[in-house]
């Protein structure tokens, strides 16, 4: 008991350390409409007097014109000016495309594009009204193509039908189902792609693989692409080894011959072994966590900024750490909880909602209900206690603002991506702004006692004499002589270890009877 309780002491200085680290600093804006864009830390602010809608930063500085309505959409904005007309604007609110068009396509963070269209029948339409009594129906006109905000192209109806971008690269596919890649000048590549859909093309007799926005070979020592200018900058060839795009051997994946598969996002690289268990390599194929999972979550954008990625082992779910491999969860199944970014949500019936956190794992509160982001490196989550109380807390389970406002539900909380930008709106329907810096670490880890250990090379989850993964001997456990404690059922363990001794010398090993 002496111990248990000397183990919690630790972890809550330790957790008030980390705290420590954390500021938060409240602002109350003046007003009444704000919403959050979350991919861009700034905000979407009504005039009361005007009732004209600004981009805003944090501190409420304006960073657009005025317009008649603003959408916030994939981190940009749609602005309607006064005339009806659409427009895009980034998320620091600089124009992308003046207004003047009935629609707006996002296609990247550099390219996008502007539609014009005109009036038609209920036979032939590519767009129509909401509303069934003042209903109708639009063909596209023109498509003006935008790079970084620079006109590049008009089309006509007949050469658009979709779009793909792909760094520098658009593929474009026309009525007739044929596809055109083009660089950022819009010239068009001499390849042939077979849809909109791919960056690049494998022959599978020469295993030559074409860069379809260029037309140039890839992954070989005269391509003259890079990392900038792509999507996918590396590539595991027919030896299994990882190249990039010049052609360099980055690391030998041979080990891993089943099922691997890079993340166009991040680089990194799902692995998996003779065992049909995947692990996790970065973008230089170095081998972060050993494979040992069953699967793993789809949004490694987010995984790699929070440091934790969503994990399922033997059929439970929890997390890993990138930096370490640490576990923390998997003693729920799958089936029990949902993932929402560095959290587990179970919901029990009888006991209120458990919350299983990336950092701590299973926190100790219950709640009647919980809201928290998907797709976000947030560690945050908006709960709402067992007596109704509406508030913020971490990922060790602590309250995150300092003066924790009245809130209205949990869905009137918004957070930023990053998780340095807090929305709340309370019951009487004021802002509070929280602006969050420092990070809290987390808890020393506590020892697994489920009898698995980690051999030297840092696979987890042994059971044996012997590492599955490398073959690496269990690691021999060196008793602590001076702080071992005997049973008191005049039983005694030696020196190396061996319990349940009766007589004068271990049977085991022949160590003599401590004095």
């Amino acid at each position: 008991m002496k111990k248990l309780l000397l183990l919690l002491v630790a972890l809550c200085l330790c957790c008030s350390a980390a705290l420590a680290e954390r500021s938060v600093e409240v602002t109350t804006p003046d007003a009444k409409d704000l919403t959050m864009n979350q991919e861009a830390n700034t905000f979407v602010r009504r005039d009361p007097s005007t009732r004209l809608y600004q981009v805003v930063d944090a501190d409420m500085n304006a960073l657009s014109e005025a317009y008649s309505r603003i959408d916030i959409r994939e981190g940009h904005y749609i602005v309607y000016p006064e005339d009806g007309t659409k427009g895009l604007l980034d998320g620091q609110g600089k124009t992308i495309i003046a207004g003047g068009y009935d629609d707006i396509k996002i296609l990247s963070d550099r390219w996008s594009a502007g539609i014009r269209l005109k009036e038609s029948n209920s036979d032939n339409y590519d767009y129509s009204s909401m509303f069934s009594d003042t209903k109708k129906f639009f063909l596209i006109d023109t498509v003006d193509i935008f790079y970084r905000g620079e006109k590049k192209a008009t089309l006509n109806r007949t050469d658009w039908d979709d779009a793909n971008a792909f760094g520098d690269y658009l593929l474009i596919r026309n009525r007739d189902k044929q596809c055109t890649a083009y660089n950022k000048d819009f010239t068009a590549s001499e390849a042939k792609p077979d849809s909109s859909y791919s960056e690049y093309s494998q022959d599978y007799r020469t295993n030559r693989i074409t860069h379809l926005g260029s037309g140039q070979l890839a992954f070989v020592p005269e391509c003259t692409l890079t990392k900038e200018e792509v999507k996918q900058y590396t590539w595991v060839n027919n030896d299994h080894m990882l190249l990039d795009l010049q052609g360099n051997v980055l690391a030998d994946l041979s080990d891993y011959q089943n099922g691997h598969s890079i993340d166009k996002d991040t680089g990194m690289i799902r692995i998996r072994n003779n065992k049909k268990k995947y692990g996790l390599a970065d973008e230089n194929g170095q081998v972060i966590i050993p494979c040992g999972y069953d699967e793993f979550g789809y949004d490694y954008k987010y995984a790699l900024k929070m440091g934790y990625i969503y994990a399922v082992k033997d059929g439970k779910n929890g997390f890993v750490s990138l930096k370490d491999g640490r576990e923390t969860g998997f003693s729920f199944l799958e089936s029990a909880g949902k993932q929402r970014s560095g959290f587990i949500v179970i919901e029990d019936p009888r006991e209120g909602v458990i919350l299983i956190s990336a950092l701590a794992g299973e926190l100790p509160g219950r709640y009647q209900s919980v809201e928290i982001p998907y797709s976000t490196a947030v560690m945050f989550a908006t709960v709402q206690e067992m007596d109704g109380r509406i508030h913020v807390i971490d990922a060790v389970g602590n309250d995150v603002l300092p003066d924790n406002p009245e809130i209205r539900s949990t869905y009137n909380v918004s957070y930023s991506k990053d998780g340095t930008l807090i929305l709340v709106q309370d019951i009487e329907r004021n802002y509070h702004l929280y602006k969050v810096s420092g990070q809290i670490d987390p808890p020393a880890p506590i020892p697994v006692q489920d009898g698995s250990w980690t051999c030297e090379n840092g696979h987890t989850g042994n059971t044996g004499l012997f590492c599955s993964e490398c073959g690496s001997p269990k690691p021999v456990e060196e008793p602590d002589k001076q702080s071992a404690e005997q049973p008191d059922d005049g039983t005694w363990t030696c020196e190396n270890g061996h319990e349940g001794n009766t007589g004068k010398f271990c049977p085991q090993c022949g160590a003599a009877k401590p004095q």
